[in-house]
């Protein structure tokens, strides 16, 4: 699952529809919500191929996810 939040009430709004929609749909193999929520049982093929994904290039510091 991934989806991008500007706040940690958005975080928490994400997270919640998240919940609802895996109890409506246990066994689903993917889906996405009209908030920018996405999810997939399993990972794509690539072959080869290369990917990245980066929770804001250069805001890290140290325990950041403490909050």
């Amino acid at each position: 699952m991934g989806f991008v939040a500007d706040s940690a009430a958005d975080s928490i709004k994400k997270l919640q529809l998240s919940i609802n929609c895996f109890k409506k749909q246990p066994e689903a193999e993917n889906w996405q919500l009209p908030q920018g929520v996405y999810y997939r049982k399993q990972g794509m093929d690539l072959q080869g191929r290369v990917v990245a994904l980066f929770s804001g290039l250069g805001s890290q510091y140290l325990e950041m996810g403490r909050e």
